[in-house]
């Protein structure tokens, strides 16, 4: 568990309390992203770091269909 850390995407639905970050144990943890030599190209990081790119993606998504 990562010290002194919120989840920001659990501690809107908590009623009292924030919740704690769990950082590789919690569900929205992306995983690092590797080169086939084992060098990181990305580090891990909690999903909601990426959560701003949605609406692109559901405009490219729907260009698509």
């Amino acid at each position: 568990m990562s010290e002194n850390k919120f989840c920001p995407l659990l501690s809107i639905t908590s009623e009292d309390s924030l919740t704690d970050c769990y950082g590789e144990l919690c569900a929205w943890y992306v995983p690092p992203v590797l080169a086939p030599n084992g060098a990181c190209l990305v580090a891990g990081h909690c999903a909601i770091r990426d959560l701003g790119a949605l609406p692109e993606l559901a405009r490219g998504v729907k260009g698509i269909i």
